[in-house]
């Protein structure tokens, strides 16, 4: 009848119209596998980047040296994160490179977005570096390691010990006494709970007396 061929009609009309809308969505541009890293989106022109450098393993520290593509960013943050074996990254960290505002990052809440911040902000450098890597120990991040225990103490004392202050001789802790201090505190030293001997006292004082005048003193036995 015409009301059943206008009714099939209409049905194909309709599926055809979703066959088509499902085309579209299917052949629409997909996130690349490889994403361009985003501190390379400053650049204006679409020319191809030219990678010439590659991202380390933050924990060359401990011995890791996996590199990676730039455009494998993603992964480079997902493998040092592994690094923290279930701890988790530490909730602030700072930049091995630079002292910029930025450098230092901070989110008690979310470490994780802490890290990969972090990890945005030191891409930047290894392009700019060549893929060296930075400098500076993270501080935050060995005491978070250390903590953790997921550092060797001798690799943490090492990589704390760093200092940028200028060599300088002679240099001693403070509280530092000579063996000639230490000898002289120790023979002005009283036990703290020695009683005071006044007779003591009273010979001494006569003895400096004595040493002054050249006779010792004696009270008269007959007083006028």
């Amino acid at each position: 009848s015409a009301i059943s061929s206008s009714s099939r009609h209409s049905d194909s009309d309709s599926a055809s119209r979703r066959s088509s809308n499902s085309t579209v969505l299917s052949t629409a541009p997909s996130i690349p596998p490889f994403p361009t890293p985003p501190w390379h989106f400053y650049l204006s022109n679409m020319a191809p980047i030219d990678y010439d450098y590659e991202l380390p393993c933050e924990f060359g520290m401990l011995g890791c040296g996996v590199k990676f593509h730039p455009e494998g960013y993603l992964d480079w943050v997902a493998h040092s994160i592994s690094h923290f074996l279930g701890h988790g990254p530490p909730s602030n960290s700072v930049c091995t490179f630079c002292d910029e505002p930025n450098a230092y990052v901070r989110d008690p809440q979310d470490p994780v977005r802490t890290w990969r911040a972090r990890m945005m902000h030191i891409g930047r450098h290894h392009q700019e570096t060549g893929g060296r890597m930075g400098h500076r120990p993270d501080f935050f991040l060995l005491e978070h390691l250390n903590r953790c225990r997921l550092i060797e103490d001798d690799d943490f004392e090492r990589n704390m010990s760093y200092t940028e202050r200028p060599p300088c001789e002679n240099l001693v802790d403070r509280g530092f006494q000579t063996p000639e201090m230490k000898d002289r505190e120790r023979r002005n030293a009283k036990p703290v709970n020695e009683p005071h001997d006044l007779r003591k006292e009273g010979r001494q004082r006569q003895g400096k007396e004595k040493g002054r005048s050249g006779k010792t003193y004696k009270p008269s036995e007959h007083p006028k």
